[in-house]
């Protein structure tokens, strides 16, 4: 049963037991916390035979129940001593357990057994964690020392970048007016040339004294010696009939 030894408004409460046990080779569990949830207590366990050997071990239910137990040997003062603070606001209990070594050959050994506790406050409420931003990823930094450029920068390298290819595309469209004018050209002096030619053939026909006929002569020339070729046809078989 715990003693209530001070009391105040808040949580200054202080609770203490005080027993006497007989440690033997069967462990024995002392509660240390009773109904309290959060809580800080002192425990302390004094052996009328300080040279006994007590095992020794603080466990909570959980603990207790999987068997975890790790005992702690006290032999040479005969004093253990250590603090348990719990303040999860979730109920479990917490104990000391106790027994003597198997090597120890006293039957049993009188032990005293002091716990002071008191009650903490429940532990706050943390806010919700917010969800995590998004990664927004960085573009590569340039390779060289100097620092990135602003803002300013890259807008002056990118009009310097639309000059250039304007003066680019106005040189590409000068150099295909002045093709066109060249090929304009080179057929004036092909026709030129031709022109030339029928020329130069003419005038080598004169010097040779070559008559030169239109089509209406010709087709006159010709029509007059069909004439000659029918009449002389008709004066020769005229001549063979008579025979």
């Amino acid at each position: 049963m715990y003693l209530k030894i001070k009391m105040s408004e808040d949580y200054d409460k202080v609770y203490e037991v005080d027993k006497e046990i007989k440690v033997n080779s069967v462990m024995q569990l002392i509660d240390i916390n009773g109904s309290k949830v959060n809580f800080q207590s002192d425990c302390l366990v004094n052996s009328s035979v300080p040279t006994s050997k007590i095992l020794v071990a603080i466990v909570n239910q959980d603990e207790l129940d999987n068997g975890n137990i790790k005992f702690e040997l006290i032999e040479e003062t005969g004093k253990y001593a250590r603090r348990v603070s719990f303040q999860e606001n979730v109920k479990k209990n917490h104990f000391i357990c106790i027994k003597k070594h198997p090597s120890e050959p006293l039957e049993e050994i009188d032990c005293t057994v002091l716990i002071r506790m008191k009650e903490l406050p429940p532990p706050k409420v943390q806010p919700p964690t917010p969800p995590p931003k998004p990664v927004v990823k960085q573009p590569p930094r340039p390779t060289n020392k100097n620092q990135a450029p602003n803002l300013d920068t890259v807008k002056n390298e990118n009009m310097e970048l639309k000059k250039q290819l304007e003066e680019l595309r106005k040189k590409q469209e000068y150099k295909n007016k002045r093709d066109h004018i060249e090929d304009i050209h080179t057929n004036m002096n092909s026709n030129n040339i031709h022109n030339n030619h029928n020329n130069h053939n003419i005038h080598n026909n004169q010097d040779l004294d070559m008559p030169i006929y239109t089509e209406n002569e010709s087709s006159s020339y010709y029509k007059i010696s069909m004439v000659c070729l029918v009449l002389f046809t008709l004066i020769v078989f005229y001549k063979f009939v008579r025979k």
